[in-house]
């Protein structure tokens, strides 16, 4: 699938005088070899003019569109090109993709979250002081960051080291400082581009920002309830773990203390967390994100 020939015709080309402004058109004849062959495989063809080229007999007028119509044989295209002395006209069309600002959007998205503390940061159990079984869950929303950006290049093995990262060290992103480890890198896509022949690639980043009012866990650090169906009453000798005052045998897993002991119904608060880094954690400094 290719372009066979370009070629000027006469028949269409044009002109306008208006205040401040001239125009010009031109039209081409292009031919493929396949039907199939697109409007954007005809417009970058070689042999018509770019975004941007001046007009051969009037340098101020520059190229400000190209416009490609399939004919009724489809291996035919008829291709205008309009010129304008109107600077307006071009500067959304020629400047440097890379120069161009990147797009900035914020959402959300839907979880449920289990409840181990009150907004005030209070443990939540019963009457008894033991943790609700099942535990309650209550929706939460977490906000998330989507930049697209034009760069010059994209490695897909660089973007497979940065996938499903955290940030390592306290970062700024689009106006938010990010605690280390509480942003997650979701998405790092590439898509190759070419405008007036120049190639460069659409670049999405995705990030998802740990719970900020969150009053136990502000990271993408996993905070795991010490529960257990034994406790450690010995080194290397693990026993079944009691319930109640009679030392029966519990019929759900209990709260353990650090030393793997099990915790005493009345101690406060009824169920310890320990915080483990589950995810890998990266530098983002190199990606030179945007701070605004």
């Amino acid at each position: 699938m290719a372009v066979v020939s370009v070629n000027e015709i006469w028949k269409g080309r044009g002109g306008a005088i208006q205040i401040n402004t001239r125009t010009y058109s031109r039209v081409y004849q292009v031919v493929c070899n396949a039907a199939s062959d697109s409007a954007y495989t005809v417009r970058t063809a070689a042999g018509l003019p770019s975004i941007g080229d001046s007009y051969p007999d009037d340098t101020a007028a520059k190229c400000v569109a190209i416009a490609p119509e399939q004919q009724d044989d489809r291996l035919d295209w008829l291709v205008t090109v309009r010129y304008s002395t109107s600077t307006t006209q071009l500067s959304t069309s020629a400047d440097d993709p890379l120069d161009r600002d990147p797009v900035i959007s914020w959402g959300r998205e839907s979880v449920e979250r289990i409840a181990v503390a009150d907004v005030n940061g209070a443990p939540v159990h019963n009457y008894a002081g033991e943790p609700f079984d099942p535990p309650p869950s209550i929706p939460h929303s977490r906000l998330v960051c989507r930049i697209v950006r034009n760069e010059a290049s994209y490695a897909p093995d660089t973007a497979a080291e940065y996938l499903d990262s955290v940030n390592s060290a306290g970062i700024t992103v689009a106006g938010l400082s990010l605690l280390a480890r509480q942003g997650l890198l979701r998405e790092f896509s590439g898509e190759k581009k070419q405008e007036a022949g120049d190639d460069f690639w659409e670049v999405t980043y995705e990030i998802v920002v740990a719970d900020i009012d969150d009053p136990v866990q502000t990271t993408w650090d996993f905070d795991i309830a010490e529960v257990g169906w034994h406790y450690l009453y010995a080194a290397d000798d693990r026993r079944r773990c009691w319930s109640g005052s009679g030392g029966e045998y519990s019929s759900a897993p209990m709260p353990l203390d650090t030393d793997g002991t099990q915790l005493s119904p009345n101690a406060t608060p009824p169920v310890l967390y320990s915080t483990w880094r589950l995810i890998k954690e990266k530098s983002w400094a190199a990606l030179s994100l945007p701070t605004s």
